[in-house]
Protein backbone atom coordinates (compact mmCIF):
# COMPACT_ATOMS: atom_id res chain seq x y z
CA UNK A 1 0.00 0.00 0.00
CA UNK A 2 1.22 3.34 -1.22
CA UNK A 3 2.05 5.72 1.92
CA UNK A 4 0.01 8.71 2.25
CA UNK A 5 2.17 11.95 1.67
CA UNK A 6 1.70 14.31 4.41
CA UNK A 7 4.12 17.69 5.58
CA UNK A 8 6.86 17.09 7.65
CA UNK A 9 6.56 20.22 9.86
CA UNK A 10 3.52 22.19 10.24
CA UNK A 11 1.20 25.26 8.44
CA UNK A 12 2.54 27.71 11.26
CA UNK A 13 -0.04 30.41 11.37
CA UNK A 14 2.10 33.94 11.83
CA UNK A 15 2.41 35.49 15.13
CA UNK A 16 0.87 38.00 16.79
CA UNK A 17 3.94 40.43 15.26
CA UNK A 18 2.79 39.79 12.31
CA UNK A 19 -0.32 42.43 11.91
CA UNK A 20 -1.07 44.56 8.50
CA UNK A 21 1.09 47.56 8.10
CA UNK A 22 -0.77 50.85 7.47
CA UNK A 23 1.23 52.75 4.77
CA UNK A 24 1.19 56.19 4.47
CA UNK A 25 0.61 57.89 1.01
CA UNK A 26 3.86 58.73 0.21
CA UNK A 27 4.91 54.81 0.71
CA UNK A 28 2.00 53.83 -1.40
CA UNK A 29 2.97 56.15 -4.49
CA UNK A 30 6.41 55.27 -4.04
CA UNK A 31 5.49 51.54 -3.95
CA UNK A 32 2.99 51.89 -6.68
CA UNK A 33 5.54 54.07 -8.65
CA UNK A 34 8.01 50.88 -8.57
CA UNK A 35 5.67 48.85 -9.99
CA UNK A 36 7.95 45.80 -12.18
CA UNK A 37 4.90 45.55 -14.38
CA UNK A 38 3.61 49.48 -15.31
CA UNK A 39 -0.15 48.52 -14.79
CA UNK A 40 -1.86 51.79 -14.61
CA UNK A 41 -5.54 52.41 -14.37
CA UNK A 42 -6.95 54.81 -16.77
CA UNK A 43 -10.20 55.57 -18.08
CA UNK A 44 -10.27 53.60 -21.15
CA UNK A 45 -9.97 50.33 -19.13
CA UNK A 46 -12.53 48.17 -20.14
CA UNK A 47 -14.98 47.46 -17.10
CA UNK A 48 -15.36 43.83 -16.64
CA UNK A 49 -18.93 43.55 -14.85
CA UNK A 50 -18.87 40.13 -15.16
CA UNK A 51 -16.73 38.47 -13.00
CA UNK A 52 -16.79 34.60 -13.34
CA UNK A 53 -17.43 32.51 -9.76
CA UNK A 54 -14.12 31.67 -10.09
CA UNK A 55 -12.63 34.94 -10.08
CA UNK A 56 -14.07 36.53 -7.20
CA UNK A 57 -12.78 33.34 -5.43
CA UNK A 58 -9.27 34.63 -6.70
CA UNK A 59 -10.16 38.06 -5.51
CA UNK A 60 -11.22 37.02 -1.45
CA UNK A 61 -8.31 34.95 -1.62
CA UNK A 62 -6.01 37.34 -2.55
CA UNK A 63 -7.33 39.96 -0.17
CA UNK A 64 -9.27 42.24 -2.84
CA UNK A 65 -12.96 43.55 -1.68
CA UNK A 66 -15.74 44.85 -3.76
CA UNK A 67 -17.54 47.68 -1.85
CA UNK A 68 -19.74 49.69 -3.82
CA UNK A 69 -17.52 52.36 -5.67
CA UNK A 70 -14.38 51.63 -3.40
CA UNK A 71 -12.06 48.51 -4.14
CA UNK A 72 -9.53 47.39 -1.43
CA UNK A 73 -6.47 45.96 -3.27
CA UNK A 74 -3.13 44.84 -1.33
CA UNK A 75 -2.19 48.10 0.39
CA UNK A 76 -3.74 50.83 -2.03
CA UNK A 77 -7.61 51.56 -2.38
CA UNK A 78 -9.12 52.57 -5.38
CA UNK A 79 -11.92 54.39 -5.68
CA UNK A 80 -12.57 55.42 -9.61
CA UNK A 81 -15.37 52.94 -10.22
CA UNK A 82 -15.76 49.29 -10.78
CA UNK A 83 -13.40 46.41 -10.14
CA UNK A 84 -11.61 46.13 -13.14
CA UNK A 85 -9.20 42.59 -14.17
CA UNK A 86 -5.84 45.39 -14.37
CA UNK A 87 -7.10 46.53 -10.89
CA UNK A 88 -7.43 42.65 -9.84
CA UNK A 89 -4.05 41.52 -11.13
CA UNK A 90 -2.34 44.70 -9.51
CA UNK A 91 -3.93 43.42 -6.26
CA UNK A 92 -2.95 40.18 -6.61
CA UNK A 93 0.87 41.20 -7.17
CA UNK A 94 0.94 43.78 -4.52
CA UNK A 95 -0.55 40.89 -2.14
CA UNK A 96 2.76 38.49 -3.38
CA UNK A 97 5.02 40.93 -3.15
CA UNK A 98 4.83 41.32 0.80
CA UNK A 99 6.08 38.81 2.64
CA UNK A 100 3.18 38.63 5.09
CA UNK A 101 0.65 38.82 1.86
CA UNK A 102 2.71 35.90 0.30
CA UNK A 103 2.78 34.00 3.26
CA UNK A 104 -1.06 33.84 3.62
CA UNK A 105 -1.18 32.88 -0.09
CA UNK A 106 0.85 30.48 0.41
CA UNK A 107 -0.21 28.82 3.66
CA UNK A 108 -4.05 28.53 2.30
CA UNK A 109 -2.62 27.06 -1.21
CA UNK A 110 -0.70 24.58 0.69
CA UNK A 111 -3.68 23.45 3.08
CA UNK A 112 -5.94 23.66 0.09
CA UNK A 113 -4.04 21.47 -1.59
CA UNK A 114 -3.46 19.12 1.23
CA UNK A 115 -7.63 19.13 1.97
CA UNK A 116 -8.28 18.05 -1.91
CA UNK A 117 -5.45 15.65 -1.81
CA UNK A 118 -6.44 13.94 0.93
CA UNK A 119 -9.91 13.17 -0.02
CA UNK A 120 -8.91 12.05 -3.50
CA UNK A 121 -6.01 9.56 -1.75
CA UNK A 122 -8.62 8.44 0.77
CA UNK A 123 -11.44 7.86 -1.89
CA UNK A 124 -8.81 5.59 -4.33
CA UNK A 125 -10.76 6.74 -7.18
CA UNK A 126 -9.15 7.37 -10.28
CA UNK A 127 -7.90 10.79 -9.33
CA UNK A 128 -5.44 9.00 -6.47
CA UNK A 129 -2.37 9.63 -8.32
CA UNK A 130 -3.58 13.43 -8.83
CA UNK A 131 -3.96 13.15 -5.15
CA UNK A 132 -0.57 12.08 -3.89
CA UNK A 133 0.78 15.02 -6.37
CA UNK A 134 -1.22 17.24 -4.20
CA UNK A 135 -0.23 16.17 -0.81
CA UNK A 136 3.38 16.45 -2.30
CA UNK A 137 3.01 20.14 -3.40
CA UNK A 138 1.64 21.34 0.00
CA UNK A 139 4.63 19.21 1.61
CA UNK A 140 6.69 21.23 -0.59
CA UNK A 141 4.20 24.71 0.49
CA UNK A 142 5.32 23.86 4.37
CA UNK A 143 8.49 23.18 3.52
CA UNK A 144 8.72 26.79 1.45
CA UNK A 145 7.24 28.61 4.66
CA UNK A 146 9.40 26.89 7.09
CA UNK A 147 12.89 28.39 4.85
CA UNK A 148 11.08 32.07 4.86
CA UNK A 149 10.76 31.67 8.95
CA UNK A 150 14.41 31.63 9.26
CA UNK A 151 14.42 35.24 9.18
CA UNK A 152 11.55 35.51 11.46
CA UNK A 153 13.70 36.27 14.55
CA UNK A 154 14.47 39.98 14.66
CA UNK A 155 10.92 40.93 13.76
CA UNK A 156 9.52 38.76 16.16
CA UNK A 157 12.30 40.01 18.82
CA UNK A 158 11.43 43.86 17.87
CA UNK A 159 7.69 43.56 18.31
CA UNK A 160 8.45 41.11 21.96
CA UNK A 161 10.97 44.27 22.97
CA UNK A 162 8.29 46.94 21.82
CA UNK A 163 5.40 45.24 23.77
CA UNK A 164 7.47 44.65 26.99
CA UNK A 165 5.69 44.26 29.69
CA UNK A 166 2.51 45.16 28.58
CA UNK A 167 2.84 47.93 30.50
CA UNK A 168 0.04 50.10 28.42
CA UNK A 169 -2.82 47.00 28.97
CA UNK A 170 -5.59 47.84 31.16
CA UNK A 171 -5.63 44.39 32.49
CA UNK A 172 -3.13 42.28 33.94
CA UNK A 173 -4.11 39.20 33.16
CA UNK A 174 -4.45 39.18 29.49
CA UNK A 175 -0.22 42.18 30.07
CA UNK A 176 1.18 38.79 31.53
CA UNK A 177 -0.69 36.18 29.10
CA UNK A 178 0.39 37.82 25.96
CA UNK A 179 4.14 38.35 27.48
CA UNK A 180 4.13 34.37 27.92
CA UNK A 181 2.60 34.03 24.59
CA UNK A 182 5.65 36.21 23.11
CA UNK A 183 8.27 34.22 24.94
CA UNK A 184 6.13 30.71 23.34
CA UNK A 185 6.28 32.70 19.82
CA UNK A 186 10.20 34.00 20.64
CA UNK A 187 11.43 30.50 21.44
CA UNK A 188 9.48 28.65 18.85
CA UNK A 189 11.71 30.60 16.07
CA UNK A 190 15.19 29.16 17.15
CA UNK A 191 13.62 25.68 17.66
CA UNK A 192 12.39 25.11 13.90
CA UNK A 193 15.24 26.85 13.20
CA UNK A 194 17.62 24.03 14.16
CA UNK A 195 15.21 21.34 13.59
CA UNK A 196 15.50 22.39 9.87
CA UNK A 197 19.20 22.56 10.03
CA UNK A 198 18.88 18.87 11.04
CA UNK A 199 17.09 17.81 8.53
CA UNK A 200 19.21 19.68 5.47
CA UNK A 201 22.51 18.20 7.31
CA UNK A 202 23.63 21.47 8.36
CA UNK A 203 23.51 20.74 11.90
CA UNK A 204 24.30 16.96 12.95
CA UNK A 205 21.63 16.47 15.02
CA UNK A 206 18.72 14.80 15.23
CA UNK A 207 15.57 16.54 14.34
CA UNK A 208 12.58 14.76 15.59
CA UNK A 209 13.25 16.44 19.39
CA UNK A 210 13.45 19.84 17.69
CA UNK A 211 9.84 19.50 15.87
CA UNK A 212 8.55 18.52 19.07
CA UNK A 213 9.95 21.59 21.05
CA UNK A 214 8.25 23.49 18.12
CA UNK A 215 5.36 22.07 18.09
CA UNK A 216 4.94 22.20 21.59
CA UNK A 217 5.89 26.06 21.49
CA UNK A 218 3.30 26.72 18.68
CA UNK A 219 0.14 24.82 20.73
CA UNK A 220 1.00 27.07 23.96
CA UNK A 221 1.10 30.16 22.00
CA UNK A 222 -2.27 28.77 20.38
CA UNK A 223 -3.66 27.85 23.60
CA UNK A 224 -2.33 31.49 25.29
CA UNK A 225 -4.34 33.59 22.07
CA UNK A 226 -7.03 31.73 22.91
CA UNK A 227 -7.12 32.10 26.65
CA UNK A 228 -6.24 35.96 25.79
CA UNK A 229 -9.38 36.31 23.53
CA UNK A 230 -11.57 34.53 26.13
CA UNK A 231 -10.33 37.22 28.63
CA UNK A 232 -10.63 40.29 26.17
CA UNK A 233 -14.27 39.13 25.24
CA UNK A 234 -15.33 39.16 29.18
CA UNK A 235 -14.14 42.60 29.15
CA UNK A 236 -15.71 43.52 26.09
CA UNK A 237 -19.33 42.00 27.10
CA UNK A 238 -18.91 44.01 30.29
CA UNK A 239 -18.48 47.30 28.41
CA UNK A 240 -21.19 46.65 25.96
CA UNK A 241 -23.69 45.98 28.91
CA UNK A 242 -22.22 48.87 30.81
CA UNK A 243 -22.15 51.30 27.60
CA UNK A 244 -26.30 49.94 26.88
CA UNK A 245 -27.09 51.28 30.47
CA UNK A 246 -25.08 54.48 30.82
CA UNK A 247 -26.15 55.93 27.74
CA UNK A 248 -28.48 56.66 24.31
CA UNK A 249 -27.93 58.58 21.07
CA UNK A 250 -25.51 58.49 18.43
CA UNK A 251 -22.30 58.44 20.05
CA UNK A 252 -23.20 55.69 22.12
CA UNK A 253 -24.53 53.53 19.43
CA UNK A 254 -21.14 54.08 17.61
CA UNK A 255 -19.58 52.96 20.56
CA UNK A 256 -21.24 49.95 21.22
CA UNK A 257 -21.01 48.98 17.20
CA UNK A 258 -17.17 49.59 18.07
CA UNK A 259 -17.51 47.04 20.99
CA UNK A 260 -19.33 44.47 18.26
CA UNK A 261 -16.80 44.59 16.22
CA UNK A 262 -14.18 44.13 18.26
CA UNK A 263 -16.05 41.20 19.41
CA UNK A 264 -16.25 39.86 16.22
CA UNK A 265 -12.46 40.19 15.80
CA UNK A 266 -11.78 38.08 18.97
CA UNK A 267 -14.00 35.23 18.32
CA UNK A 268 -12.87 35.12 14.83
CA UNK A 269 -9.31 35.01 16.71
CA UNK A 270 -10.47 32.02 18.78
CA UNK A 271 -11.85 30.00 15.62
CA UNK A 272 -8.72 30.53 13.88
CA UNK A 273 -6.68 29.28 16.88
CA UNK A 274 -9.01 26.34 17.73
CA UNK A 275 -8.62 24.87 14.06
CA UNK A 276 -4.15 25.22 13.83
CA UNK A 277 -4.65 24.19 17.72
CA UNK A 278 -6.21 21.22 16.45
CA UNK A 279 -3.60 20.43 14.02
CA UNK A 280 -0.77 21.07 16.41
CA UNK A 281 -1.62 18.20 19.09
CA UNK A 282 -2.20 16.04 15.80
CA UNK A 283 1.36 16.58 15.51
CA UNK A 284 2.61 16.37 19.06
CA UNK A 285 4.03 12.41 19.61
CA UNK A 286 1.79 10.30 19.78
CA UNK A 287 -0.40 8.68 22.89
CA UNK A 288 -1.19 12.96 23.89
CA UNK A 289 -4.60 13.24 23.08
CA UNK A 290 -5.68 12.72 19.27
CA UNK A 291 -1.82 13.33 18.24
CA UNK A 292 -1.35 11.29 14.96
CA UNK A 293 -5.44 10.36 14.36
CA UNK A 294 -6.30 13.16 11.92
CA UNK A 295 -6.50 11.94 7.85
CA UNK A 296 -4.68 14.38 5.64
CA UNK A 297 -8.07 15.68 4.09
CA UNK A 298 -8.58 16.91 7.96
CA UNK A 299 -5.64 18.62 8.21
CA UNK A 300 -5.89 20.34 5.43
CA UNK A 301 -9.57 21.43 6.04
CA UNK A 302 -8.43 22.78 9.93
CA UNK A 303 -5.51 24.31 8.02
CA UNK A 304 -7.88 25.87 5.45
CA UNK A 305 -10.63 27.29 7.96
CA UNK A 306 -8.14 29.02 10.07
CA UNK A 307 -5.84 30.76 6.50
CA UNK A 308 -9.48 32.21 5.57
CA UNK A 309 -9.91 33.37 8.66
CA UNK A 310 -6.88 34.83 8.88
CA UNK A 311 -7.19 36.28 5.10
CA UNK A 312 -10.66 37.23 5.86
CA UNK A 313 -10.11 39.68 9.59
CA UNK A 314 -6.28 41.00 7.25
CA UNK A 315 -9.06 42.24 4.67
CA UNK A 316 -11.48 43.34 7.24
CA UNK A 317 -8.30 45.41 9.20
CA UNK A 318 -7.60 47.31 6.09
CA UNK A 319 -10.92 48.30 5.28
CA UNK A 320 -11.20 49.73 8.68
CA UNK A 321 -7.55 51.27 8.60
CA UNK A 322 -6.97 49.35 11.46
CA UNK A 323 -3.52 47.85 12.08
Amino acid sequence: EVQQAAPRQPFRALPRSARPIRLTDSLMRDSYSRMRLGITFQARVKVQNDVRPWFRGLLFLTGIERNHQNFLFGPFVCKSGPLTMAAALTGLINTLESYRGRDMVIRALGYGCQLVGGILVEKRSDKYESGKSLLTLASQLSHCRTVLRLFDDLSMFAYSIQYGLGKKEEDAAVRWISVLGNVADQLYYPCEHIAWAADAKVLRTKSDKWWMFSIVLWGLSLLLGIVRSLRILCMLSRKLRKEKRSSSGESSYLKQEQIKTLVQSEVLIIMSNLADLANAIHWMPPGFLWAGRFSPWFVGLMGTLSSLIGIYRSTMSKNHGGV
